[in-house]
C-alpha cells in the first residue's frame, strides 16, 4: 500500500496520485475507498487516513527509496503476509467488501 502526507493546498486525490507516481512510477486514477481516523500509530497524535482504489496506467517500476517490494494479492494470500501498520486488516475489509458486492 502506497501511502504519505499531502503538501500544502494539495487535495487527498492529488496527494495519491503523487505519492504513487514517485514510489511506484505509474499514472493512478484514485477512487475514493474510505476513511479511518488512527490513533494507534503515533501515540496521542491521531490522525486521518484515506484509502483509495484505482486504475492505473504504465509499467511498475518501484523507486527503491520508497518501495522495498510490490506484489500483487488475493484475499488468500493475506494470512501469510508480513504487512506493516494495520494494512492487513484494511485489505481484509476490501476484499470482504468487494465479495459483498458481487
Amino acid at each position: 500500500m502506497v501511502g504519505g502526507k499531502p503538501d500544502k493546498r494539495e487535495t487527498e486525490e492529488d496527494a495519491v496520485k503523487r505519492e504513487v507516481l514517485e514510489e511506484l512510477g505509474i499514472q493512478f486514477v484514485p477512487q475514493f475507498y474510505s476513511e479511518r481516523l488512527d490513533s494507534s500509530s503515533v501515540p496521542n497524535q491521531p490522525w486521518r487516513v484515506y484509502y483509495f482504489t484505482g486504475r492505473f496506467s504504465g509499467e511498475i517500476k518501484p523507486n527503491p527509496d520508497e518501495i522495498s517490494e510490490v506484489t500483487f494479492v488475493t484475499r488468500e494470500d493475506l494470512a501469510t503476509l508480513d504487512i506493516a501498520f494495520d494494512h492487513r486488516e484494511r485489505l481484509t475489509e476490501y476484499f470482504e467488501q468487494a465479495i459483498n458486492q458481487n
